[in-house]
């Protein structure tokens, strides 16, 4: 074998394995996307085996370039189909800010947060309100299921961090459990 035919196939095998890399490489990351992805050998002698993904994810390997053809469909055009605008799994559109309406407050929800403010927790941002609010009723939830809660010693730090309290966040996870089983675990 000469150095040029040497040099030569050496190349083709480098195409070759680049190729199948390029090809893996683009249907892991279709199918990461959730989408559907088919790679088929561009030859026709099966050099390289064809790769797909099923629109689980799951791969699938096939030597044969027509079965796995036959087996993928086109998806559908954004906007198209039973959704409508809504996002497709996987998609995500961008909420330039968050709004909506203040949450309705119950009689409940006021005396809750009428004793936080008495205890040196004062809330005036109404979405960290909602944030305690729900932290308290997860406590009352984890009481009856009889297992510790979650949310109130995470809330109590983000009040402590934040600053939107002078109390540290022991003192005001214990007030906002109290406040809870006063107002919402009865």
């Amino acid at each position: 074998m000469s150095v040029c035919t040497f040099r030569h196939a050496r190349a083709a095998t480098a195409t070759k394995v680049g190729s199948v890399a390029a090809a893996l490489l683009l249907a892991g990351s279709v199918a990461a996307c959730g989408g559907d992805s088919t790679v088929d050998s561009e030859e026709g002698d099966g050099g390289v085996p064809s790769v797909s993904s099923s629109a689980d994810g799951s791969p699938s390997k096939s030597d044969s370039p027509s079965s796995s053809a036959a087996s993928s469909s086109p998806a559908p055009a954004p906007g198209t189909g039973s959704g409508g605008d809504a996002p497709r799994d996987g998609e995500v559109n961008e909420v330039e800010e968050p709004g909506g309406e203040v949450a309705p407050r119950t009689a409940e929800d006021d005396a809750f947060l009428a004793e936080l403010k008495d205890r040196e927790i004062n809330l005036e941002d109404s979405a960290i309100q909602d944030q305690v609010i729900a932290a308290a009723r997860e406590q009352c939830l984890a009481k009856e299921e009889g297992r510790e809660g979650f949310a109130v010693p995470m809330i109590a730090g983000q009040l402590e961090v934040q600053e939107l309290t002078t109390v540290p966040a022991e003192e005001a996870q214990r007030i906002i459990v109290e406040a809870a089983e006063k107002n919402y675990c009865a």
